[in-house]
């Protein structure tokens, strides 16, 4: 399925920290809210239309992104 991952906001230690120098540093690249990176998951049938379903229905998941 391929997805849309749309950046949200910087935040450090679980707060979002708009408004600070940090931010304004981190922002100055394609890091910045609403910045989109097209993906890929890979989801069997069922799942895939479970997430279709929620998102018709209005509902939008979060994910946070990590490095391996």
């Amino acid at each position: 399925m391929k997805i849309s991952l749309v950046f949200d906001v910087w935040t450090k230690k679980g707060k979002p920290i708009p408004f600070t120098e940090d931010n304004i540093w981190l922002s100055m690249g394609q890091f910045h809210g609403g910045t989109t990176f097209r993906g890929m998951i890979d989801l069997d049938e069922e799942d895939e239309e479970e997430l279709r379903e929620a998102f018709k229905d209005g509902f939008r998941p979060t994910f946070t992104i990590y490095p391996d």
